[in-house]
């Protein structure tokens, strides 16, 4: 978001290479203004790999087509993303009390985009030509601070999930409605969350650590602590469970990327070269059941 660019990475190796650079600051179609998320749209036969992203200073869905192949030789490409399509969301039919402010977003199964509206507690359906199907109201009556929405997922079951952080509860959206589920109360600020079928991995930017959840949402253990070392963060922002078994940390604070093993070894740590020095030893992430101090 700070240089108001999307970075693509090729994960085929085991360190992360750059393969392209999209858009720059502005208000053009193809230029951002504080993007804050990106979800792949599944490729087919006639179409080619797809990115969708949530512009949030501008107010607007962009969609990418990625000239992109896992058979090609890996190289950073000027020309990696061309344009497809683009949404201004302040332009969208229907009444709503606040301007649209989009925070987060997943593609889905049947080539749907899942969309969230900040501003308004709505969950926007797109199709993949950015046309709006139809808004789940997220809020709930019983909150008891005002809602926060953070991030959007998926489940394992195909159920969007949707993550309140203010009030630590996890709205998932099902066929007659929404079903909530509230978190630990040891959370402090979850900013982003995987949900597997065994347990739950949450963000939390505040306790500087990845904190585990069984599917109840009760804590199991804190993974991290605040720093620079291997496993150890500073108000990281996002996770991402890799085909491979890996998981990315996108570890905002210290401008890194690390990735973990299952037993939460470090291995591969990327980013500037004054902040990955003291993990590049290596090292294990430290898996406590006390919460690590908040700040």
């Amino acid at each position: 978001p700070d240089t108001h660019t999307v970075r693509v990475f090729d994960l085929s190796l085991d360190t992360p290479v750059l393969i392209g650079v999209i858009g720059e600051f502005g208000e053009l179609p193809s230029q951002f203004a504080h993007p804050v998320d990106v979800s792949f749209l599944s490729p087919s036969e006639d179409r080619p790999l797809r990115l969708a992203v949530v512009d949030r200073g501008n107010a607007r869905i962009a969609i990418y087509a990625l000239d992109w192949s896992p058979d090609e030789s890996l190289r950073f490409r000027p020309k990696l993303a061309s344009l497809v399509r683009t949404l201004n969301l302040l332009a969208l039919p229907g009444e709503r009390p606040h301007p649209v402010d989009p925070v987060a977003i997943v593609a889905c199964p049947d080539d749907t985009l899942a969309l969230v509206d900040a501003n308004n507690g709505n969950l926007m359906r797109l199709n993949d030509r950015l046309r709006l199907l139809h808004e789940t109201d997220l809020k709930s009556e019983d909150s008891e601070r005002p809602n926060v929405w953070t991030s959007v997922t998926l489940t394992p079951d195909g159920e969007i999930a949707v993550l309140d952080s203010a009030n630590g509860r996890l709205v998932r959206c099902i066929p007659d409605g929404t079903s909530e589920l509230d978190l630990d109360p040891t959370l402090e600020h979850a900013t982003d969350l995987v949900v597997r079928r065994q347990d739950m991995l949450v963000v939390d930017e505040n306790l500087h650590a990845i904190v585990r959840c069984d599917p109840s949402g009760e804590v199991v253990e804190y993974i991290g602590r605040s720093g620079l070392g291997a496993g150890e963060f500073f108000k990281p922002a996002a996770i991402l469970d890799l085909p491979d078994g890996r998981v990315l940390i996108v570890d905002r604070g210290n401008h890194r990327l690390q990735f973990f093993d299952t037993d939460w070894n470090l291995s591969v740590v990327d980013g500037p070269r004054l902040y990955i020095a003291d993990a590049k030893r290596g090292g294990r992430a430290t898996v406590n059941d006390t919460p690590p101090a908040a700040t």
